[in-house]
């Protein structure tokens, strides 16, 4: 349906207000989840199955749903709050995954020191070497770890980086983007209905009008379950 037919119809556009106390203590739920999972994420470096993209991607999946539901939960209607919040739930989970790292390889004396973190990552990036699933378990020197290729690390990890960022981020600003009705402090819900071809002018006909009794009666009918149909 062109929305030329509707000249000078008013668009949903979100208030961009957040309630912070709603909104706060559900934000916990995400980090709380980055943080486990990024300890989860080092765990299976430390015992060789880490899956470069795969574990930190999954990973990313599980922290963008809780971010999801942080938003929604939370009321929260703000597109930079919400893109703030994914970003922050994404880098807790991502460099998470390298402080536990630093401070299991460094001593625990390292742990208040996060500034020490960059220097970690850049010397990972110097020593990592990448390996086959089919090398484990493999004694001949075919399966021994090679050079260490920094040029390659650091592409792997700021593809990394990017997909982690991108799921968090963009799960949070998809929920904002839902129509809420602020008088009734709810998230808009969408219903689809399909009707008979032959309806359709009707229907343009009340929507343009603002007829909310001419379209109940035509919703009151039984719903056109065939095709072609006309969709409400």
């Amino acid at each position: 349906m062109n929305t030329t037919l509707f000249p000078g119809r008013t668009y949903y556009q979100s208030s961009g207000l957040t309630n912070w106390g709603t909104f706060l203590p559900w934000l916990l739920v995400p980090f709380g989840v980055a943080a486990l999972l990024a300890c989860l994420m080092f765990w299976l470096f430390s015992v060789g199955h880490y899956y470069i993209v795969i574990v930190p991607a999954v990973a990313a999946l599980v922290v963008a749903a809780c971010v999801k539901s942080a938003v929604g939960k939370g009321h929260c209607r703000s597109r930079w709050i919400a893109a703030a919040a994914g970003a922050g739930a994404g880098a807790l989970l991502y460099l998470g995954y390298y402080y536990c790292g630093m401070v299991y390889h460094l001593g625990t004396e390292t742990a208040g020191r996060p500034g020490l973190l960059p220097y970690y990552i850049r010397a990972r990036m110097q020593l990592d070497v990448l390996r086959g699933t089919h090398d484990s378990g493999r004694d001949d020197k075919s399966a021994r770890p090679g050079k260490a290729n920094a040029w390659l690390n650091w592409g792997v990890f700021g593809f990394e980086s990017v997909v982690v960022f991108a799921f968090t981020i963009g799960a949070a600003l998809g929920r904002t983007r839902k129509p809420y009705c602020e008088v009734c402090w709810r998230w808009m819900t969408r219903e689809v209905t399909h009707f008979e071809p032959a309806q359709a002018e009707g229907l343009v006909e009340a929507l343009r009008q603002g007829s909310p009794r001419a379209l109940a009666g035509a919703c009151a009918q039984p719903v056109f379950a065939t095709v072609p149909n006309t969709m409400l």
